[in-house]
């Protein structure tokens, strides 16, 4: 009877790791920076909107931070792109 082998995690990921695409690294950047964004701006909105507490429009404007680094690298990342109008169908 053979032995199995054994697991490897590290290698499991590294071989994974490998098979991914650059487009869909990009792709999947591009989603979390959208939804960073996104959260930012909706918990921004909706603490003003219930006129939250002092403390709970302090930590959302702390987020801010945040918004401005997704959106800074969101704006890097879709530079990279020769936009075409079958680009919007794309993505």
């Amino acid at each position: 009877m053979k032995r199995k082998r054994k697991l490897d995690f590290r290698d499991f990921l590294f071989k994974i790791y490998k098979k991914i695409t650059r487009t869909q690294k990009y792709c999947t950047a591009l989603f979390l920076l959208f939804f960073i964004s996104n959260t930012f701006l909706t918990q921004n909105l909706i603490s003003k909107e219930i006129k939250s507490t002092g403390s709970v429009l302090f930590l959302v404007n702390q987020c801010g931070i945040w918004f401005g680094i997704a959106f800074f690298i969101l704006v890097l990342l879709i530079s990279q792109y020769t936009l075409k109008w079958i680009f919007s169908l794309r993505f």
